[in-house]
């Protein structure tokens, strides 16, 4: 059976919802990527995007237990599928799981899932690890830099100033996030001592843009530029929110460089789904 079909069923975030898709076909174009879970956002002219009150923000065994429901609900349509691709993020397994505890919970994510269609079906698991934040890190370039100072979100300072700020923020994130990776050349590893507990990589960064502590770190900058500090303190543009900012970046990272990036997880899924074949499944 030819089938170019690999249905989605992703973390309920509003990064993932409305940019994934994209996402994937740039790593392999040779599918139609169908969205199951969750529903794709809602957004009128000068509204808010919306996911359901029900789904929103579904992750870890919720959001398996909802995928494998609404694999029983299209079990038919179910037979017409290449592939599933199950993404979630890495985070909620690090307070108590080792790595090889996380293995297996993808093996068992993966026998869950061809139980519930009914074939020995291709499942990829996805793991943002430990969210997808550090898909922004690791593609500096195309994330948190192209948000920043290119994408023309931040459009109430100089161009020099959000090229300051965005060196200004590198340099913070070296110094307090991938200091506290396991291998600071790899963001995956981020408070990675499994066991040891989990503070949010998306509330470091979130944190990192209340006024203080921003203020406090710009102005520590031992060659300080004054224009440059009170136009990002004064900016209106310069925040983190996944609803707001994330799926931008999303639709620009490249999959190539956080392939070579984040060895741990996304390398192992990203090889998976480059080798699929629609004339081969």
């Amino acid at each position: 059976m030819v089938s170019s079909t690999i249905a989605c069923f992703l973390t309920c975030g509003y990064t993932e919802s409305g940019a994934m898709q994209g996402f994937l076909r740039r790593i392999n174009g040779a599918f139609e990527y169908r969205q199951y879970l969750p529903n794709k956002t809602r957004k009128r002219k000068g509204s808010p995007k919306l996911i359901s009150r029900e789904l929103s923000g579904l992750t870890g065994t919720e959001l398996l237990d909802k995928t494998l429901h609404i694999i029983e609900q299209n079990v038919d349509e179910a037979q017409n599928w290449g592939a599933v691709l199950y993404e979630d993020d890495a985070d909620m397994l690090y307070s108590s799981e080792t790595y090889e505890e996380i293995q297996s919970y993808m093996t068992h994510i993966q026998h869950s899932v061809r139980n519930a269609v009914g074939r020995d079906i291709p499942v990829i698991v996805l793991f943002a690890s430990p969210e997808i934040e550090s898909w922004f890190i690791a593609d500096w370039s195309n994330g948190f830099e192209y948000l920043y100072s290119d994408s023309g979100v931040v459009d109430d300072i100089e161009y020099s100033a959000a090229k300051y700020f965005c060196h200004r923020f590198r340099s913070w994130i070296i110094s307090t996030l991938q200091a506290n990776c396991r291998d600071e050349s790899n963001i995956e590893t981020y408070n990675c001592l499994y066991g040891t507990g989990y503070t949010k990589l998306s509330d470091q960064i979130i944190n990192f843009f209340e006024p203080c502590s921003l203020q406090a770190y710009i102005h520590s900058d031992k060659k300080r530029n004054l224009d440059h500090e009170q136009q990002i303190i004064s900016s209106r543009r310069l925040f983190y929110s996944k609803k707001d900012y994330g799926d931008i970046m999303l639709r620009n990272i490249d999959p190539n460089v956080l392939a070579r990036n984040c060895t741990i997880f996304f390398a192992v899924a990203y090889k998976q789904l480059v080798a699929l074949n629609p004339t081969n499944i």
